[in-house]
């Protein structure tokens, strides 16, 4: 096999169109539709029978919240991989830098209201007011419990 080429791989490079809204891209895995290529599709799906990551966000405004900040931090981590081979797109950044506010907006609303969720989002705990370490106020987002 030394002489023969197993296989030359073409990938066409990515081109910015459409996105999905926050929520879908979430749901999806991709922010990106063109890149949106189930594994396998069932029949009959259903939406209403997909388990939810945030069972309650509903009625439950800290829950809403966290999911909302998981959607935008999804959304800004796709958005950073696309413009590592894309960084002249104009409209990829504008809309991380509208993400990005987004997402610090979200944090330090989340650390005002509950806890703070990073430790850079600490200082929007009160703790200057408070004379505290609120670090550990709440409850981590892996443990079940939001307030």
């Amino acid at each position: 096999m030394s002489n023969h080429e197993l296989a030359i791989a073409f990938v066409p490079p990515q081109q910015w169109n459409t996105v999905y809204d926050l929520p879908q891209a979430f749901k999806h895995g991709t922010l990106f539709p063109d890149l949106d290529k189930p594994f396998y599709i069932t029949e009959n799906q259903n939406d209403a029978s997909e388990p939810k990551l945030f069972p309650g966000s509903e009625s439950d405004p800290c829950q809403k919240m966290l999911e909302q900040i998981s959607q935008v931090s999804f959304a800004a981590d796709e958005l950073r991989l696309y413009l590592d081979t894309h960084e002249h797109d104009t409209q990829a950044l504008d809309m991380l830098r509208t993400v990005l506010k987004q997402k610090k907006a979200l944090l330090s609303q989340f650390a005002t209201e509950y806890y703070p969720l990073t430790f850079a989002s600490m200082s929007d705990c009160g703790c200057e007011i408070d004379n505290c370490y609120c670090w550990s106020k709440g409850p981590s987002p892996w443990e079940g419990a939001c307030c």
